[in-house]
């Protein structure tokens, strides 16, 4: 396929993503309408604001306007997406432990993303751990 047809196809498909009702609020501060940021760890859309959190947590965010993606990265937002990342990250979540952080006010993110950070990193192990005992 031509390169430049993949790319406008991958765009069109991003576009159709972003528009979904749950990835329109970043998904760490539930700021409306300002997603402009994919984290690739998690696969979620998020504010400028929170997107420099995630930085910091050396997580690779890239711009959705900016960055072109590939078809198997559009495949994972597909499949991901801040839906799925809510039902992931978040089951076990309750608001009187973590408030959902106001957006504007970062200080407020960051033990939520270090926690998904830990959360990540125990079910990156334990999905090894099984792949492992799987193959043997």
């Amino acid at each position: 396929m031509n390169k430049k047809l993949e790319e406008k196809r991958n765009k069109e498909r991003l576009a159709k993503i972003v528009k979904l009702p749950e990835n329109k609020k970043c998904f760490d501060c539930a700021g409306r309408g300002r997603t402009q940021y994919v984290v690739m760890p998690l696969w979620t859309f998020v504010c400028t604001g929170c997107s420099g959190v995630h930085r910091e947590f050396s997580h690779r965010v890239l711009s959705i306007t900016l960055h072109s993606f590939t078809k198997e990265q559009i495949d994972q937002l597909d499949a991901g997406g801040n839906k799925a990342a809510q039902a992931r990250w978040l089951a076990t979540w309750d608001p009187r432990d973590f408030p959902m952080p106001v957006s504007g006010r970062l200080a407020l993110c960051a033990p939520i993303e270090d926690s998904l950070t830990v959360a990540t990193a125990f079910a990156s192990r334990r999905t090894a751990r099984r792949r492992r005992f799987e193959n043997s």
